[in-house]
Order: C-alpha cells, then sequence, then structure tokens
C-alpha cells in the first residue's frame, strides 16, 4: 500500500500583507487605550487601599496601647476607672 502525500501552498499578497500588519498596529494602539484607563483605576485603589491599612494600624496601635496601660494598672485602680465610666453613661 502507497500512502499518498500531498500539501497546499498558498500565497499571501504584498497588500494582504500591509492589511494584516495595520490590523496589528490598530489593534496594539487599542489595547494600549484600552490599559491606560484601568491601570489608572488601579493605582487609585491601591492608593485607598493602603490609606484603609494605615488607619487600621493605627486603631489597632491605640487599642492595643490601651491595653497595655490598663493591664499595667493595679486592678484596684482599674475597677475605680470602670466604675467612673459607668457612672458617667449612667447619669
Amino acid at each position: 500500500m502507497s500512502e499518498d502525500h500531498f500539501s497546499v501552498t498558498s500565497s499571501t499578497g504584498w497588500f494582504g500583507r500591509i492589511g494584516d500588519s495595520i490590523k496589528g498596529v490598530l489593534f496594539g494602539l487599542l489595547l494600549i487605550v484600552i490599559s491606560v484607563p484601568v491601570l489608572f483605576i488601579n493605582e487609585g485603589r491601591a492608593v485607598e487601599t493602603r490609606k484603609t491599612l494605615e488607619e487600621g494600624a493605627k486603631a489597632m496601635r491605640e487599642t492595643v496601647a490601651v491595653a497595655v496601660a490598663m493591664a499595667e494598672r493595679p486592678l484596684s485602680k482599674q475597677k475605680q476607672h470602670t466604675a467612673t465610666r459607668h457612672a458617667q453613661h449612667v447619669g
């Protein structure tokens, strides 16, 4: 048995190649036009996230500082402080 082999040869004309090149350039320019606003929005969100994280870290440091200060106080002072705060809220 013999196997049949064949090949198909096609050629693209000069204008076809130029047309494909122009399409590629236009597609690349379109990608650039789309990517600039996307990058701008992403950077804005990154800055906002950083500010939020810094604010949360500051609040956490303040909370830890209060907890450490309360832990260092004698127990009698803590009870007195809590009773005073309770009286202020009630009265």
